[in-house]
């Protein structure tokens, strides 16, 4: 069971959300880290990857402020990259802190959410929490279905995720 594939809709979340910073909020330090980040994410150099969205998470909270909405979008990038380098416990805590800040300044509706959301089914399915896994999944698709109905071809990255959760919860008739 492969739960670990990244969607490119999570992708792109996390790359969009950055790119609203403007250029006298953040220092060419920072915007040089980042990139170095996203060339080490796209190279498939995850560990690499892992030191750069620490780094830009460091540089991001001393220039913005930590409670910044793009301090939070740098947090999920790091917890996403630590969930690939199976860094659990340390992505989770990360991922929380993210959690707690969108929620704060955009609600439970907000984009990022589905990141969260697909990142904590993450999670909770390698430490074999797959009852928890799946209800993340499924606060994801509330979210799609609420913004763009139930016929959003989004929603089919979910299901296939769902769908992998049931079977190894030995429920295919759900997985159907």
């Amino acid at each position: 069971m492969r739960l670990f594939t990244i969607s490119f809709i999570a992708i792109a979340c996390l790359f969009s959300g950055l790119n609203t910073i403007s250029a006298q909020e953040v220092s060419n330090d920072f915007s040089k880290t980042y990139k170095a980040y996203n060339n080490a994410y796209s190279r498939g150099n995850y560990p690499r990857a892992a030191e750069l969205a620490q780094k830009s998470l460091e540089m991001a909270k001393k220039e913005l402020g930590p409670e910044h909405e793009k301090v939070a979008i740098m947090e999920i990038n790091l917890a996403h990259v630590l969930i690939i380098v199976r860094k659990i416990d340390e992505a989770e805590k990360i991922l929380a802190s993210a959690r707690k800040k969108i929620l704060k300044k955009h609600g439970a509706d907000h984009n990022s959410m589905l990141t969260i959301h697909e990142d904590q089914a993450k999670i909770y399915a390698s430490k074999k929490e797959l009852d928890k896994s799946r209800k993340e999944l499924d606060k994801a698709i509330a979210i799609i279905t609420k913004k763009s109905g139930a016929d959003d071809p989004e929603i089919a990255n979910y299901l296939i995720q769902q769908g992998s959760i049931d079977v190894a919860l030995n429920k295919p008739e759900l997985a159907q």
